[in-house]
């Protein structure tokens, strides 16, 4: 499909789920679409077809046009950004640019830009256009500043949070195998030779040897079976250590207990992040038009039918798509769940204040007016009430108070008084936080199902940290009974100088002084540098 013919597709998406949202949602039904908003999205799919086709032929002074009057649509719908036709300006920037065609693909990633200025991708676009060109230097800057607005998406910067997690557990894991590995390497020979004294009891020296070594080396053959072998090490040398060694094995072991939940838990908030909901209420806070809004917020409804912070961000996208009655009545939905909601009170009173309905707007904003949040906003509003009633007096009054609560808002305000004579506050949009942390918790009812037998599964990954100490406890029991000497460590090493071991193998010269603490931090570091460069690859 070429960029053209994309893009034209995603605004139909977007034309087509306004058209047909009434009918993909039922009971109970987020907002049905006007025809003044229809008509907008109409307006919106011609321009960018307009801007496409001067956009190709050269015109520039008609593209100019055509892409002020989509700025100016996306304005009437309440929103400041179109990413799908951004990406669509881009996309057409690259192919012209690949064709040699320099001039139109500059005016195309100019156009992504003003579509909306915040897209990583645009700048990516940018580089490769630049590259193209053999502006090498430019491009380059562009390729930074992509990485940079990708860095500065809440997405993404939630993904990055999630690869150090998970990073940080590998390296933790890695360390703790290496920290086992060096434990058999100063322990293993005494615990060979108790198992060969044990062992040397009832059987023949060539037997007794190949039964100890196949108890010490069994687990191999199960699935996953190095890893076993590692944690089966663990529980048999526990004995041998000291005190400090001990705690550093069940500390691992309650490591290995809890990653798997842990790490369930991430995954969980990352599906959530990556949800198509979650992020287009994300872009909906950010003024973002995107082609699945719609259908995104219909889903999440069904998922969320209940939630009170849902019904208030539904409310304020009707608001912002001059849909008065419909966001009326998700606001009273609102305030019978939270009475005291104030930015849901001064919202209401701006539904009223549009239908003409002055005297109850006037009574939402007194409510709303009580909160020191949105008081100055109230009073604005009340101002501008009292002045459709041409009831001056109060009117100066109200502005005067608001005035004094924040001048500089209210000079905000006054500008733009022009095209929005009240203030919407847009509390349901702010509310992102809680519908995420909501629509998580029913993520996990989804894929667990929040019961006994659920969270006994959650607990059953605890349960082998148990078996581990238990059998750790009982070796050290029979060992202690036999012999209760401190056997001294096996040194292999002994010709190496100070700083080969330092450095060729780290952890030993800690553990030759007894430090086994600072024997795990030495294998740490080797361990942190060398999964470095995987920090990127590791997760999401």
């Amino acid at each position: 499909m070429s960029s053209r013919s994309a893009t034209v597709f995603l605004l139909w998406v977007l034309v087509a789920s306004g058209h047909g949202y009434a009918q993909s949602v039922q009971d109970p039904v987020p907002f049905e679409l006007s025809s003044p908003v229809l008509h907008t999205l109409g307006d919106l799919q011609e321009n960018w077809l307009n801007w496409l086709s001067a956009y190709y032929r050269g015109e520039e002074e008609s593209a100019a046009i055509a892409l002020a009057s989509l700025l100016v649509g996306a304005n009437e719908l309440g929103m400041t950004r179109l990413p799908d036709l951004s990406l669509g300006a881009a996309a057409a920037a690259v192919r012209l640019a690949g064709e040699g065609d320099f001039e139109k693909a500059r005016l195309g990633i100019q156009a992504a830009r003003q579509l909306d200025p915040s897209l990583a991708d645009v700048e990516f676009a940018a580089a490769r256009v630049a590259g193209l060109e053999g502006a090498y230097f430019t491009a380059a800057r562009r390729w930074l500043e992509g990485h940079a607005r990708v860095f500065r998406m809440p997405v993404q910067r939630s993904l990055w949070l999630s690869d150090l997690v998970l990073w940080a557990l590998s390296g933790l894991v890695l360390t703790g195998i290496a920290f086992v590995l060096l434990e058999m390497a100063t322990r293993g020979l005494h615990l060979m030779g108790d198992l060969l004294g044990l062992l040397g009891r009832f059987l023949p020296p060539v037997p007794a040897y190949a039964v100890a070594v196949a108890l010490l080396v069994w687990p191999i053959l199960l699935p996953t079976g190095p890893l076993w072998l590692v944690i089966y090490w663990s529980m048999l040398i526990w004995s041998y250590g000291s005190r400090t060694e001990r705690i550093v094995l069940i500390g691992l072991w309650i490591l290995v207990g809890l990653a798997p939940v842990a790490l369930n838990q991430l995954g969980q908030r990352v599906r959530v992040a990556l949800s198509p909901e979650i992020q287009t209420i994300e872009s909906l806070g950010q003024g973002r038009l995107e082609g699945t809004l719609f259908s995104d917020l219909a889903t999440l409804r069904g998922a969320l039918p209940d939630s009170t912070p849902v019904t208030h961000l539904l409310a304020d996208l009707n608001l912002s798509l001059g849909q008065w009655e419909m966001a009326l009545s998700f606001y009273l939905e609102v305030l019978e769940a939270e009475p005291a909601n104030s930015p849901a009170l001064a919202d209401a009173g701006v539904c009223y204040f549009h239908r003409g309905d002055f005297d109850e707007a006037i009574a939402y904003f007194l409510r709303a007016s009580e909160d020191e949040v949105v008081r100055a906003a109230a009073y604005f509003n009340l101002s501008q009430t009292y002045s459709e009633m041409y009831r001056f007096e109060d009117a100066g009054r109200a502005l005067r108070t608001s005035q004094e609560i924040d001048n500089k808002a209210v000079g905000r305000w006054i500008e733009s008084a022009t095209v929005e004579r009240v203030v919407a506050l847009d509390g349901g949009i702010s509310r992102v936080d809680e519908i995420r942390a909501r629509y998580l918790e029913s993520w996990r009812v989804g894929e667990i199902g929040l019961n006994k037998g659920a969270l006994m599964r959650q607990g059953l990954s605890l349960s082998p940290v148990l078996v581990f100490i238990l059998a750790a406890v009982g070796t050290y029991q029979l060992r202690r009974r036999s012999r209760v000497r401190r056997d001294p460590l096996t040194r292999w090493w002994g010709g190496l100088s100070d700083l080969v071991r330092r450095v060729l193998l780290p952890g030993l010269a800690e553990a030759e002084d007894g430090r086994w603490a600072g024997a795990f931090v030495a294998l740490l570091i080797p361990v942190t540098l060398a999964t470095l460069p995987l920090l990127g690859h590791m997760g999401y």
